[in-house]
């Protein structure tokens, strides 16, 4: 009884995480922790090439705005324009991961109400038949293919 409370409350563990990590950090979800760092590059830093590593990693982990945002970077959607320029446009990178975002949850842009089906059947309008086979076979491979034009490894 009183050791479950006092493990929570000792320098066990859980503070060696809070010190290394930082208090907040340590206590987000892995998949989120990459998100918001791959976020702060998109739109606190303006270096969209940059957030696409920790987004892939975030996205690898299951994390649905991760996928709907890698769809934006490389669908070329992205709120800013002059951001959107930065990567690529990539359309069946982008399908992959609208697809992906639907399977794993429903996540809306909150700036328009626009949902991730909405975009994705949209980019599809745009893309030849080569392009949506090739994204037919990302998609079966996301978890362990590249993640975009930009990924280096």
């Amino acid at each position: 009884g009183g050791d479950g409370g006092g493990g929570d409350d000792g320098d066990g563990a859980s503070a060696g995480a809070g010190e290394t990590g930082g208090g907040v950090v340590a206590s987000l979800d892995p998949s989120q922790w990459w998100y918001e760092l791959g976020y702060t590059y998109v739109f606190a830093k303006n270096e969209v090439a940059l957030a696409v590593p920790p987004l892939c990693t975030a996205a690898k982990q299951g994390n649905a705005e991760a996928q709907f945002l890698l769809g934006s970077i490389f669908a070329g959607t992205i709120d800013d324009a002059a951001l959107a320029e930065k990567v690529p446009a990539d359309y069946a990178q982008a399908y992959k991961w609208y697809s992906v975002a639907t399977a794993t949850g429903n996540v809306c842009r909150t700036v328009d109400e626009s949902c991730v089906d909405e975009e994705k059947e949209a980019l599809a309008k745009k893309m030849s038949p080569r392009q949506k086979t090739n994204a037919d076979t990302l998609i079966r491979y996301w978890k362990t293919g590249l993640c975009g034009t930009s990924d280096a490894t």
